[in-house]
């Protein structure tokens, strides 16, 4: 099969990363891979050396000429790749230019599937932006199927009337661990700070500033990229609330070691479309604690079994799991023995298997 993949950048986002991973799977399972993207970087994720990348220059303003012009060009472009590459079906990753994409395929009489990684409801304070609700709601229903990650997000366009959805996990880049390695005591949460509201990354170190002194050989670390005004809020938030032994850093490409070391993870997201970072944590035996967006964490921690389950946006209930976690000894040691037990649905390998699947089915509908 012939397949072209549509994605913004192949930098840096969690879509992003799972787009070179299925494509790449694909590719080793025998198809014929193309990726549509609009910039490239030396920090872009592995793609093997056969993919055809085509890189599309758009205008960098934003007037509404500009804006109409890109998407023309985008549709052109796609049109053409179709024709040249005698491509069977697209992959939209995300919503990039995902109307004009439609169009073009529609009009070349091939098919497209619209892969979402966001959720398809937020919190009232942090809600679902214009754009993102029109592609996800609306210009999604002229796809063929749209893949989400959860069966949370299967149960909202249900509900609406749709009917070609289909659940689609990210997939676990990491090896699982066989072994759980001596760790150190250590809280620990992954995510840009530049959109620490949205990890809950105050909500930790305010939980964290009530718990400190009753555990004072543990610390807490945070890992992820973010602009020095980010880093001095979360500072300035343990300071207003006597976190001690708090350690913020840059994102490491080593992380799989921060892992490693850890004795605890903490999901701490008020919303979250999946959680790549938890699945990672859970292959290195962490004792995660996920905090679940309308259950969207419980696709992937059975609570009390391989990880622990508390309210989302609920400072008390995410306090109480942690202190629970410290506590216990017995129950940490548990947890991170089982948490790796359910993980091999979300390897790659299995992953590429179902995207392969879903593929094929969606051309047996028709025949």
């Amino acid at each position: 099969m012939n397949i072209l993949f549509i994605v913004g950048t192949l930098t840096g986002g969690g879509a992003e990363r799972v787009c070179a991973s299925v494509a790449n799977g694909l590719l080793k399972r025998g198809h014929n891979i193309t990726i549509l993207t609009s910039k490239r970087s030396e920090l872009d994720y592995y793609i093997e050396p056969s993919i055809e990348i085509i890189i599309s220059k758009n205008l960098e303003n934003h007037s509404i000429i500009s804006r109409l012009y890109n998407k023309y060009k985008h549709f052109r472009l796609v049109r053409n790749i179709i024709k040249h590459n005698n491509i069977d079906v697209v992959v939209n990753i995300l919503n990039y230019q995902l109307l004009a994409s439609i169009l073009a395929v529609k009009t070349s009489g091939r098919k497209i599937i619209f892969s979402d990684h966001n959720s398809y409801e937020r919190p009232q304070d942090a809600p679902m932006i214009k754009s993102q609700r029109i592609a996800k709601f609306y210009e999604s229903r002229l796809c063929d199927l749209t893949t989400v990650l959860t069966n949370r997000d299967k149960e909202i366009l249900l509900a609406k009337g749709r009917k070609n959805v289909k659940v689609m996990p990210n997939p676990l880049f990491l090896p699982i661990s066989k072994k759980n390695n001596s760790k150190e005591k250590i809280i620990l949460a992954v995510g840009r700070l530049d959109v620490w509201y949205v990890k809950g990354f105050d909500l930790l170190i305010k939980a964290w500033g009530s718990l400190c002194n009753d555990y004072p050989e543990w610390q807490l670390k945070i890992i992820g990229n973010g602009t020095e005004k980010s880093l001095n809020l979360l500072l300035q938030i343990a300071k207003e609330n006597k976190a001690k032994r708090i350690l913020i850093q840059n994102f490491t490409n080593d992380i799989a070691e921060e892992y490693s070391n850890s004795e605890i993870f903490v999901l701490c997201s008020r919303y979250e479309g999946f959680g790549l970072v938890l699945i990672e944590a859970m292959s290195q035996h962490c004792a995660c604690i996920a905090c679940d967006f309308s259950n969207r964490q419980k696709d992937i921690i059975t609570d009390g079994v391989d990880g622990l389950i508390c309210d989302n946006n609920n400072l008390e209930s995410l306090k109480e799991k942690i202190r629970l976690v410290l506590s216990n000894k017995e129950l940490r040691e548990n947890l991170q023995k089982h948490s790796s037990d359910n993980l091999n649905r979300f390897s790659e390998d299995n992953i590429a298997f179902e995207w392969e699947t879903t593929l094929n089915s969606l051309f047996n509908k028709k025949n």
